[in-house]
């Protein structure tokens, strides 16, 4: 019983520090969430095992599973922006796990698998095929040193060949289901089409932002090249053509646009980059001490609660243990009377029968 509530109380523990580390990185990030770089990341980490550990839908597994390795190529794409090879790495030997466990269980789908889930994974892993050739744009950035640039394009080629293989083994499935089921292509192209384009379109709005960014950027700076304007001149061409291939439902078309427009967006934010990153370390080491304080805080009162309710339950073991001593107690001294009585009856039948016998004679 105790082992079961200490159980319970850490998975709390683990949720409710993931959720405060959460709310506390918010304000010093780009993006949400815990990050490779923070101390506390394992805590995400667990909190998506938990996830699912607690999801047996073979489909609902695989499509979460996907999820998952979504948001672990995101944390590299931050990683890599951030010049931090090593937690980059971390986040992307997560990412291809996850990537396998949901490559093993498409597999593993029975015939009688929805058209809307295989659109809805295809899609999918199509978005993180753009994330990777994002992170690839990201790695022309000159901010690593000589040393990380073999590890960085290393870990892209990996990322690259895993994201392929997944694709490969999604679309083995699915021609696999065509021939099973009629109709099967038809309803998995219109729920593609339907799944895939407000992802373009958050794309491109993306790369609009993005865009916006580097013009200001340019604008603020007296090195101009023509070059740098002419690159972002065209950028901004390839995001309207992109728009304009989306509305005619030509998305392969509109993600290589997209792809395009990224490049040349990034080019002429390298300098910007580098400028950024040294002030977002010196904000990062100024608020190093609070957050460590905060995280000491919430983990000390988390700690007092568990001590408190280990405390507790001893107590009442301790209570419990004394009244079975009492029921014992009572037991015996009842035991012991019931033995006296059936004596002292079994004497007076005696003295009953002498005297009957003896009152015949």
């Amino acid at each position: 019983m105790k082992s079961k509530i200490f159980a319970i109380f850490t998975i709390l523990l683990l949720f409710n520090i993931a959720v405060l580390a959460e709310e506390e990185v918010e304000d010093v990030t780009d993006s949400s969430g815990l990050q490779p770089d923070s101390p506390l990341y394992f805590l995400d980490k667990a909190v998506d095992g938990l996830k699912l550990a607690f999801t047996f839908n073979e489909e609902k597994r695989a499509r979460l599973e996907l999820k998952v390795a979504n948001e672990r190529l995101k944390e590299v794409n931050v990683m890599i922006q951030r010049n931090r090879v090593e937690s980059a790495l971390k986040a992307q030997e997560a990412y291809q796990k996850r990537l396998e466990q949901a490559r093993n269980r498409i597999q593993k789908l029975k015939n009688t698998v929805g058209a809307e889930v295989i659109a809805e994974l295809e899609t999918e892993i199509e978005t993180q095929e753009l994330l990777v050739e994002d992170l690839d744009a990201a790695s022309l950035l000159p901010t690593f040193e000589e040393k990380d640039k073999a590890q960085v394009k290393n870990l892209i080629q990996n990322m690259k060949q895993v994201s392929q293989e997944t694709k490969e083994r999604l679309q083995e499935r699915k021609e696999e289901l065509i021939q099973a089921r009629e109709n099967f292509q038809e309803q998995f192209q219109a729920l593609k089409s339907a799944s895939i384009k407000p992802e373009i379109q958050n794309r491109i709005d993306m790369l609009e932002k993005k865009i916006e960014v580097s013009n200001q950027i340019l604008g603020k700076r007296t090195d101009n090249t023509a070059e740098e304007n002419s690159n972002l001149k065209l950028a901004k061409t390839k995001v309207e053509e992109a728009k304009a291939a989306l509305e005619a439902g030509n998305y392969e078309e509109a993600k290589a646009l997209t792809l395009e427009a990224n490049k040349l967006a990034v080019l002429v934010r390298s300098v910007a980059e580098e400028a950024k990153e040294r002030i977002r370390n010196t904000k990062e080491i100024a608020l190093t001490r609070e957050k460590i304080q905060v995280r000491t805080e919430a983990l000390e009162r988390e700690k007092k609660q568990v001590k408190s309710a280990i405390e507790t339950l001893k107590e009442k073991e301790e209570t419990l243990r004394e009244r079975q001593q009492q029921i014992t107690v009572k037991k015996e001294k009842l035991e012991e009377e019931n033995q006296e009585k059936t004596v002292t009856n079994a004497e007076n039948n005696k003295n009953v029968e002498t005297a009957t016998q003896q009152g015949r004679n």
